[in-house]
């Protein structure tokens, strides 16, 4: 029955995500793949964020909210979702984002058939503030080989498309930096794949919302060069 399938988490970290997060959260409600957890962490929104996952909980078991006492920032939100964390695996999804309704159903098919691949990605496509469909990604299929290659030049990992393991992160104790602003996905990816196998699915698995803030330019040359950082280490 739908019990005996694996428990997945699925992880919202949320910081003033009042204007979108509703759409989030219906995409996971909504999901062909029932048995699951919501877990969302709200790291000191200052929006109505809180009222409106504290109305969805209300409504459904399944949401379980943890509060950062503060405002803590990225890496201190996902590494507290991965403690937090109750499922077999984990499913990474940010406020703003949509996820396509079978994306659980064929991640979970994909590891459970897959036993030695430790995390798999997919695809997206952009959606603008109003949740109109404004481009996609590459529908570029990469196996473990191809992602180890492509991981030293850039970062083939859709992060908010992804699905891992969380007993094989927790042994290897696979962490996101706080001190890699902007790339600390990337450093977690690299970290994993010292010990794992990472595969990328030509599926498309969310809709990532682009919302223009004026900072995506400068955050790219940052992030660049974090990355050239983190290649010399």
């Amino acid at each position: 029955g739908e019990m005996d399938r694996p428990l997945v988490t699925v992880f919202v970290p949320c910081y003033n995500a009042g204007r979108f997060i509703s759409e989030t959260i219906d995409s996971v409600l909504t999901q062909t793949y029932r048995n699951f957890e919501l877990l969302i962490i709200d790291d000191g929104s200052a929006d109505n964020s809180r009222e409106i996952i504290e109305a969805y909980a209300a409504r459904d078991e399944r949401i379980h909210i943890y509060y950062n006492e503060c405002n803590r920032g990225v890496a201190y939100t996902r590494n507290r979702g991965i403690e937090e964390a109750q499922g077999k695996y984990l499913a990474v999804m940010d406020a703003d984002d949509i996820a396509t309704p079978d994306r659980l159903e064929k991640e979970v098919r994909y590891l459970e058939a897959h036993p030695s691949v430790g995390a798999v990605s997919g695809c997206l496509y952009k959606i603008d503030e109003c949740g109109r469909r404004t481009g996609k990604s590459g529908r570029t299929a990469y196996g473990a080989q191809d992602v180890k290659a492509h991981m030293f030049f850039e970062n083939v990992m859709i992060h908010s498309a992804s699905m891992y393991r969380l007993d094989i992160v927790r042994k290897y104790k696979v962490r996101y930096p706080d001190d890699y602003h902007g790339i600390e996905d990337y450093m977690f990816w690299c970290r994993l794949l010292d010990y794992t196998d990472v595969v990328v699915l030509g599926e498309y698995f969310v809709s990532y919302r682009i919302v223009n803030t004026g900072l995506s330019v400068t955050n790219r040359r940052s992030c660049n060069a974090e990355r050239i950082r983190c290649k010399d280490e």
